[in-house]
């Protein structure tokens, strides 16, 4: 019997259904370890379709079809500028959830934390606080702050502590004036964001609570600072509730988020 492109192509995405494969790149990992990978792709095309000739057509096929999950949460931010973002929480989540708009994140700028705040420190300078978790999205994107913000600010003081525990800090950093501040804006879209890692923060259902503090050389300050959260879709959380993510933070000092133990390690990489 004549085995068609289509059969060809239905026996593979059935197989990896079953495997429970996701895929990074061309790279299909196991679901239970992501830094198991299992086989590229095309070694997957040559080692079950039954007729060659369409073994780069299925590769094509599945690369094309196939979503590249740590990919989407990479470069998920260049998709956010002033239309994208949605200014409440209910307004992301109805896109994501929408069929029609086939999305696995969107954006929103509100914050619900109570420990977001402005005071007077004892030396008498002027504090913003903003603290994030994943009440208002499983994924924190960083600051949306403005040309005068920059010109303001004098530190950043970014660090983290456990959900339960604000005072004990498991990892901190203080980012001290303009020219080092300004090394982590991005600006998307004409979005202006401040953010001191190197890719998106995860915080999907992790016992961890960011905290940032910015100390400005004027005061007061009128700013209008906003966080940016990711709403992520149930697909999404799903692929992300098995994964084991390595988080860059500041030079050699990462943070591996383990969501499906709901753990975090911080720890200093040797190389």
């Amino acid at each position: 019997m004549t085995t068609t492109f289509k059969d060809e192509l239905n026996k593979l995405l059935d197989l990896i259904r079953y495997k429970r494969y996701y895929r990074s790149g061309d790279v299909l990992y196991v679901r239970y370890d992501y830094f198991k990978p299992e086989c590229t792709i095309s070694e997957l095309v040559w080692g079950f379709c039954v007729n060659p000739c369409y073994a780069k057509r299925l590769t094509d096929t599945l690369l094309a079809t196939l979503p590249d999950y740590p990919m989407i949460l990479s470069v998920s931010g260049q998709n956010i500028s002033n239309d994208t973002i949605q200014i409440s929480f209910d307004d992301a989540m109805r896109i994501v959830c929408s069929k029609d708009q086939n999305a696995d994140i969107s954006f929103s700028n509100e914050s619900t934390s109570k420990f977001d705040n402005s005071s007077y420190n004892d030396q008498g300078e002027y504090i913003e606080r903003f603290s994030a978790s994943d009440d208002d999205g499983e994924i924190w994107y960083g600051l949306r702050v403005d040309e005068f913000w920059l010109r303001a600010v004098d530190q950043v003081y970014v660090y983290f502590t456990s959900s339960t525990d604000n005072n004990t800090k498991l990892w901190e950093h203080k980012y001290n004036g303009q020219h080092t501040i300004e090394k982590y804006i991005k600006n998307r879209n004409d979005v202006i964001m401040f953010h001191p890692f190197k890719n998106p923060l995860p915080l999907l259902d992790l016992d961890m609570r960011l905290w940032i503090e910015i100390k400005y050389n004027d005061s007061p300050v009128f700013t209008n600072v906003q966080q940016i959260f990711g709403v992520c879709s149930t697909q999404f959380c799903k692929w992300l509730m098995d994964t084991l993510l390595e988080i860059r933070l500041y030079h050699r000092q990462v943070a591996y988020l383990d969501f499906k133990n709901k753990a975090v390690t911080f720890t200093t990489l040797n190389r």
